[in-house]
């Protein structure tokens, strides 16, 4: 046989066998993921940690792939100073929520392409939830009612927010390492940081 044509069917063979793999992946990332509390950003004056949720869903239009939303619980803690109006530092802790869609695509047994839409991120911090504290110990001037400042200071913190996922979730991104145990676990690494999600039980 021409060694020409057994490159072209060895080429061939390959071809397949990565498609078979990537369709095997692709079966194995349908449905929901939850990772662990991690860090999102650390400043001198604050910190927030972030738990995201991966959800894959395949649709017929891309092969091995599918619609994807990953949605984010934030935290913050902190303080902030130079607010309007107030002479003194505060202290508070906030929560936020976060959500991205886009579509990704298995390459191979390993390999996942994403493809995030960056005008469907949406930051929200509920004013409610934020609590504050203000430093009577170093004077200076506070309002009567705390409660006044949540609003805006739930527009700084959404502000804040924002600009990390926004550095987090780029427009385009590679899952690698990509494997799923015992179909329960999702490991992978995005720009060399490893990742570990749980399986969502419905």
């Amino acid at each position: 046989m021409n060694r020409y044509l057994i490159m072209a069917f060895a080429a061939t063979a390959l071809a397949f066998q990565s498609c078979d793999s990537a369709s095997s992946l692709s079966k194995e990332l349908d449905g929901g993921w939850s990772g662990n509390p991690e860090r999102l950003f650390d400043t001198q004056a604050s910190s927030g940690t972030i738990i995201e949720t991966y959800s894959f869903t395949p649709v017929d239009t891309i092969d091995n792939g599918g619609d994807v939303t990953i949605s984010s619980l934030m935290s913050v803690t902190g303080a902030v100073n130079g607010v309007e109006g107030i002479t003194m530092p505060i202290s508070l802790t906030a929560s936020g929520y976060a959500m991205i869609s886009g579509t990704w695509q298995a390459i191979s047994a390993d390999r996942v392409e994403l493809v995030l839409d960056q005008n469907s991120l949406t930051v929200r911090v509920d004013p409610d939830a934020v609590i504050i504290n203000a430093d009577m110990l170093t004077g200076g001037s506070a309002p009567a009612d705390l409660t006044a400042l949540k609003p805006r200071l739930s527009r700084i913190i959404s502000d804040q927010l924002r600009d990390a996922v926004v550095q987090r979730y780029k427009p385009e991104m590679t899952m690698t390492s990509v494997s799923v145990k015992d179909g329960t676990t999702l490991k992978f690494k995005i720009d060399k940081t490893p990742y570990s999600l749980a399986r969502q039980t419905e």
